[in-house]
């Protein structure tokens, strides 16, 4: 894919940015997040400096300045290390003490509604209608933080016919019991079950916590929603099968019911469930960009049902819902086709523009260049074919098991030529660290298209954990998932999995080097396959990234 231009590129990096101040910030109690929206604004600016504060180092706009804050292997100078041990942890003090005492937003009662504070922040940011957003606390708690009542050993749970308030004490006991194998429960006003959004819920504060609760519940539904439309996401939010539709359904018509009350109104009559159509199409041809709320209409819908008619031309088994929404789904399969056809991706950095969605219902008008560019991308053609014919992990791990052995050039470099060329589809400055470029370029061997956010490892955690575009986060490995590594406290070093056997999981892994060579595992100089313990740091988990959508 063409690379991003040095707008997106900065773009990236600030939103990488962003997610890791927030981190550190919620850490020691702010209830506020940044927008992960990649703009330096006042608030992303007064968190930059607190946090480079707390680390000692000086609030420098620069490479060097932003890996460290996000966690990666830059090493702070023994001054710097100083002073986050002398006024950097004094500071943090101070900040823990400040976000303790700033008064939150005192519980809206409306019709019975409480956490109305969290519920339309958490609303807002992950471009959720609020009246769905209540209505769906409302069906799982009655807007209580609460545990469920699932038949599962693990003793922490609701008791027949009661309630049992979630606690920080008692969420401790529950993590415990649930990491013994003894399962996992509802938790809090969205009711987190699985193990990977109760974990992104603590990551974000604690699960047991009304705020960071909500926040990742809403992000869930909203990725469902932008993957399988508003129904079915909803229902998605649930489970399968028909009790999960009757909940969809129930859903639906207490959303209805959450407009008028919002409103100031009486509350209507039970409606039917409305039927999803897309918004009129405005006079004037517009650029479809991601942004909150999603971009809706039926010339999004004409545009993803063009979207689908070149994959079934290219005999592709992909298709997008022509749901009139314009979400990452959308953008992903815009970007695979504006490749496939040979077009340069720097088309698409300021979104899909009416001029380019002419040239893609009328690929006769490229140019010589692009057609060259089209014939060539037919060997990535056929991946993405196999991609999806459900070959995608196979042709991920061809790719690295065809450059095994590649090493650096000059040694201990960090350059290059395949290594040059993979940190250039990323974005990323030669000479940088490569593991998560590796693994970038193995996925675009099964027709993915390159994704500059792969280059960081806590990127790559925390969009799995949020279920982002399709990505999922596990503890079960198998072939294809991309192994994430601690190192230096967070995740700081990426492989693909390639089998897992006997008690190990075997890796293929870029920056790296052989199993029996000293030296840390995470600062090599080559591409080599790996054996480690299953189920033991420092693995901290997997990424399944989503082949076959």
């Amino acid at each position: 894919m063409g690379e991003l231009d040095e707008s997106g590129r900065l773009r990236a990096y600030v939103a990488d940015l962003q997610s890791s101040l927030n981190a550190h910030l919620t850490g020691l109690g702010a209830r506020e997040r940044l927008e992960i929206d990649g703009d330096w604004g006042p608030k992303t600016d007064l968190a930059f400096k607190r946090v480079c504060r707390m680390l000692g180092v000086a609030p420098e706009r620069r490479v060097r300045t932003f890996r460290i804050v996000v966690g990666a292997t830059q090493q702070r100078t023994p001054e710097e290390l100083a002073r986050a041990d002398s006024d950097g942890a004094a500071y943090a003090k101070r900040l823990r003490h400040h976000f303790a005492t700033v008064p939150a937003a005192p519980p809206v009662s409306t019709n019975g509604a409480r956490y109305m504070g969290e519920i339309a922040q958490a609303a807002r940011r992950n471009g959720v209608p609020l009246a769905l957003a209540c209505a769906v606390v409302e069906k799982e708690t009655g807007f209580r933080n609460v545990y469920g009542h699932d038949p599962v050993r693990n003793p922490i749970k609701s008791p027949p016919g009661g309630l049992l308030a979630v606690t920080r004490d008692n969420y401790r006991e529950y993590l415990a019991h649930r990491r013994r194998g003894l399962g996992n429960q509802g938790v809090g006003p969205m009711q987190l079950t699985s193990p990977g959004l109760q974990d992104r819920a603590d990551a974000l504060g604690g699960c047991w916590r009304v705020g960071p609760n909500i926040t990742v519940g809403l992000e869930f539904l909203a990725g469902n929603i932008r993957r399988l439309g508003l129904r079915a996401g909803v229902v998605a939010y649930n489970g399968s099968g028909a009790a999960a539709q009757r909940y969809g359904a129930d859903v639906l018509v207490r959303a209805q019911r959450w407009e008028t009350r919002l409103a100031g109104a009486r509350p209507a009559p039970a409606p039917k469930p409305p039927r999803q159509r897309p918004a009129p199409a405005p006079a004037q041809p517009r650029t479809f960009r991601l942004q909150s709320p999603l971009m809706r209409g039926r010339d999004v819908a004409a545009f993803q049902k063009l979207l689908n008619e070149r994959f079934a031309l290219w005999d592709i088994d992909k298709r997008v819902d022509t749901d009139g929404e314009y979400g990452p789904i959308t953008r992903r399969a815009a970007r695979q086709v504006v490749y496939g056809l040979g077009i340069s991706g720097t088309e698409l950095a300021h979104g899909v523009t009416p001029q380019l969605r002419a040239k893609l219902r009328t690929p006769s008008r490229r140019t010589a260049d692009e057609l060259a560019h089209a014939a060539r991308r037919r060997g990535w053609l056929r991946r993405l074919r196999r991609q999806h014919q459900g070959k995608g992990a196979q042709a991920a791990l061809a790719y690295a098991r065809k450059h095994l052995g590649v090493v650096e050039a000059p040694p201990s470099t960090n350059r290059g030529p395949l290594i040059d060329r993979w940190n250039r589809a990323t974005g990323t400055a030669l000479g940088s660290p490569w593991c998560g470029n590796f693994a970038n370029a193995c996925l675009m061997a099964a027709g993915f298209p390159a994704e500059p956010w792969l280059k960081l490892c806590s990127a790559i955690e925390g969009n799995a954990r949020a279920g982002k575009g399709g990505w999922a986060w596990t503890a079960s490995p198998r072939p294809g998932d991309l192994v994430l590594f601690t190192v230096g406290g967070a995740a700081n070093h990426v492989g693909i999995v390639e089998a897992v056997q006997n008690g190990s999981v075997v890796t293929i892994e870029g920056n790296t080097h052989k199993d029996y060579d000293p030296g840390r595992f995470w600062e090599g100089y080559g591409v080599f396959r790996r054996h480690h313990p299953a189920g033991k740091p420092p693995i901290r988990g997997y990424a399944r990234p989503p082949y076959g959508r």
